[in-house]
């Protein structure tokens, strides 16, 4: 038999765990699927709380990114991590199947099974039987994924061209349509299928976008926001960078921290969540490489979430 083992052939140690040890970490912490990806340009645009209203804008260099949705915008960690189930899915589906065919996500056959999915709790007990999901959690999945369905993205980048200055625009609503049975018992009933109809720009931005995360990581730090986002731009930046990078507080807040306002008091609560942030990160992925200078945060080494030469291959 052949040894598939990420290491074998290098004659070298590594600090990073391979295919197979993280496939028993991810057993052992009651998590169905290995696979998770985090569409970066998703994950940190949602504003925290319901404070936020149904209209909010980030500013990355000359990009900025305006949300804006009819019943208030979704907030929290259920978006994101909503976000990061439907990249999975799109990786696994995009190139497979036609584009109509592919952007049509199915949501499985009960509100249950899609929280499982989402990793709204863990999916499994020690024995393998699956854990039981809340009221609330049903509830609050439901606000959220309506409330994300019908949320318009607005991009506006502005430049200079050959005939001067410019601007260019592009509005996209991230669901086309949907369908789905909102009984909180498991659904038997397959008349009619249930899915999410994203948008042809979406599901193509969220394909270009994703980046492989830690299943492990994502379940440990999901209940914390800012650590969530913290974890999804930390990877997504170390994935291209050259081995270090430097923001400014400001930067970093135009980029994950819209929710905060733009006033002294506003970022004073923002650097105090990211501070919070850096720790949990940290403790859940030593190696994140995220440290804190006078100015803001400083990004260092190349190493991501999960490294190319161990990640699970796409599926």
């Amino acid at each position: 038999m052949a040894n598939h083992s990420p290491h074998a052939n290098d004659g070298k140690k590594s600090n990073h765990i391979d295919i197979y040890e993280q496939l028993r970490r991810v057993q052992k912490a009651g998590i169905l699927d290995p696979y998770a990806y985090a569409p970066a340009d998703f994950i940190g645009i949602f504003p925290y709380s319901h404070r936020a209203g149904d209209k909010i804008t980030l500013v990355d260099g000359d990009k900025r990114i305006t949300l804006m949705a009819p019943d208030g915008l979704p907030y929290g960690r259920y978006p994101r991590l909503i976000m990061m189930w439907l990249g999975r899915e799109v990786v696994r589906r995009k190139g497979t199947m036609p584009m109509d065919e592919a952007r049509k996500i199915p949501l499985g056959k009960s509100l249950a099974h899609f929280l499982r999915e989402c990793g709204v709790i863990k999916a499994a007990n020690p024995d393998g039987t699956l854990r039981p999901v809340s009221t609330r959690s049903y509830r609050a999945l439901k606000a959220q994924l309506l409330r994300l369905a019908n949320t318009t993205i607005h991009i506006e980048t502005t430049g200079n061209g050959a005939q001067g200055a410019a601007t260019t625009w592009d509005n996209t609503l991230i669901s086309e349509e949907g369908f789905f049975w909102w009984d909180i018992l498991d659904n038997t009933d397959d008349s009619g299928e249930q899915y999410m109809l994203l948008s042809e720009k979406v599901f193509i931005r969220i394909g270009q976008s994703c980046v492989p995360v830690d299943p492990v990581h994502l379940s440990e730090l999901s209940t914390s926001v800012a650590a969530t986002d913290l974890y999804v731009w930390t990877t997504k930046r170390k994935s291209t960078h050259s081995g270090y990078t430097r923001v400014t507080w400001a930067q970093l807040r135009g980029q994950v921290g819209a929710t905060f306002p733009d006033t002294d008091q506003g970022m004073r609560n923002f650097r105090k969540q990211i501070r919070l942030a850096r720790k949990k990160v940290l403790a859940t992925w030593p190696e994140a490489g995220i440290r804190e200078w006078q100015g803001g945060l400083e990004l260092v080494g190349k190493e991501t979430a999960v490294p190319k030469k161990y990640a699970f291959p796409r599926p």
